[in-house]
């Protein structure tokens, strides 16, 4: 099992966290991922205002 040793200072942004992941905003994964999230986001929050509506 390899163990690799990680320095306790270092802290990636998000932003580069999705750089690495998902590419750099303008590429076509990046673009999916963007629209894939808010369509997620948008589709809780629905849920959400429904449910607190029928309470």
């Amino acid at each position: 099992m390899k163990t690799e040793k990680r320095s306790k200072n270092r802290i990636t942004s998000w932003d580069i966290h999705l750089d690495k992941k998902y590419g750099v905003l303008g590429t076509a994964s990046r673009t999916e991922f963007e629209m894939r999230s808010q369509t997620f986001i948008i589709s809780e929050l629905l849920k959400d205002k429904k449910q607190k509506k029928h309470r």
